[in-house]
């Protein structure tokens, strides 16, 4: 039997026919394997040598609670009470015999009206001081001349120098400032003793230069402790004042001012006469 042997031949590839793929398996397998880069360490840090800085102090504890009250408020503070009696005014060995005087003081003292007028108060209570607070016998004669006296004076006087008041040294009314005004320096002016010198330039007015000898003749007419006495200088003056400081110009507070002034002058001089003639 004839054996036929089948020759293949094997195919030619052709240009147009792709090239065999590798798949993703092998060509990761016939690549070599990537090494990871490692970031060279952070350097150390430079050790100090250095001593640590201080540590900061520390604070001190807090307060325990007070247990005072605390202040009001600014509305809630009450106002603050009337002048005291000066201390040159009272004393404790003189206090018995000048009631008069303790009385009639808040009067004529419960509003603050300046340092002129504050001034006089001071010279005023020395000045009853240096008498003892007695009561002279009758009136001063700027008391008897009611003619010429305020209006509101002799009310006061009437109606118990306030002692029978509230107590608020509200005192009476003066009416028109301009009246009184005119009334006081009328006033004023009658009862000067006769070494006064008046000033030429102004009406009513006197100047204050120098005092006489301090002789009990020089002062007679001015001299009258206790209640009818200078206590109605300064009485009305306060008054004046009150009003002057609601509804006076620059023209009556200088009127005013210078009343103050006379009255403290003249009182300063009845001082020294009744100091001198006790030492």
């Amino acid at each position: 039997m004839e054996v036929t042997t089948a020759i293949f031949a094997t195919p030619t590839p052709s240009s147009s026919t792709p090239p065999p793929q590798t798949s993703r398996a092998a060509a990761s397998l016939s690549q070599p394997p990537s090494t990871p880069s490692t970031a060279p360490p952070d350097p150390a840090p430079p050790v100090s040598t250095a001593a640590p800085p201080p540590r900061p102090p520390t604070a001190p504890p807090d307060p325990p609670p007070s247990t005072t009250a605390p202040p009001p408020p600014p509305s809630a503070v009450p106002p603050p009470p009337p002048q005291p009696l000066p201390a040159a005014a009272m004393s404790t060995a003189s206090r018995a015999s000048s009631s008069w005087f303790s009385e009639v003081y808040p009067e004529v003292s419960m509003h603050n009206l300046g340092e002129n007028y504050n001034t006089l108060l001071a010279v005023w209570g020395k000045l009853e001081r240096a008498y003892g607070y007695k009561k002279s016998a009758g009136i001063a004669n700027w008391n008897v001349k009611a003619a010429n006296r305020p209006l509101a004076l002799q009310n006061w006087v009437k109606a118990g120098r306030g002692r029978k008041s509230s107590g608020n040294g509200a005192g009476p009314s003066i009416g028109a400032l301009a009246a009184f005004e005119a009334a006081w320096w009328q006033w004023w002016a009658g009862v000067q003793p006769d070494w006064r010198v008046k000033d030429a330039g102004r009406l009513q007015r006197f100047l204050r230069t120098t005092y006489p000898a301090p002789t009990a003749e020089a002062w007679a007419a001015m001299r009258h402790p206790g209640p009818n006495g200078a206590l109605s200088f300064v009485a009305t003056l306060y008054w004046w004042g009150k009003e002057v400081a609601n509804n006076g110009g620059r023209e009556e507070r200088e009127s005013w001012t210078e009343a103050v002034c006379d009255v403290k002058w003249m009182l300063n001089g009845l001082l020294a006469t009744e100091v001198e003639g006790k030492s």
